[in-house]
């Protein structure tokens, strides 16, 4: 009878570990998609800072600048 209750519990291990290793592999993936839209997200912001940037640049190339003050 006890190497039934044995074989039961290493069935049952064996289960559990498996499970953890779906749990596991379930959590990488789902970091890494996050990652990967917080890169995105990163990378967008970047180019509109840069566009913005430039389009600052050439407002300022028309607009007046100041006499300097002696």
């Amino acid at each position: 009878m006890d190497h039934v209750l044995n074989a039961l519990a290493l069935a049952r291990a064996s289960e559990l570990r498996q499970q953890a290793e779906r749990h596991r592999l379930v959590a990488v993936a789902r970091a890494r998609r996050r990652a990967d839209r917080l890169a995105l997200r990163s990378a967008v912001l970047a180019e509109r800072s840069a566009v913005l940037a430039a389009r600052a640049a050439r407002l300022r190339e028309h607009v007046p600048q100041p006499a300097r003050a002696r």
